[in-house]
């Protein structure tokens, strides 16, 4: 077996979705560690 120790991993992320939706403020919470609890805008 391998031996007993971290792992680096690389992702590549693709959001897609409709203008307006919320990808970018998901990445950042993802990002951050973090949740905002933030209103709905419509």
């Amino acid at each position: 077996m391998g031996s007993a120790g971290g792992y680096d991993f690389s992702f590549k992320i693709l959001l897609i979705g409709d203008s307006g939706v919320g990808k970018s403020s998901l990445l950042l919470s993802f990002t951050s560690h973090s949740l905002e609890s933030l209103a709905p805008t419509i």
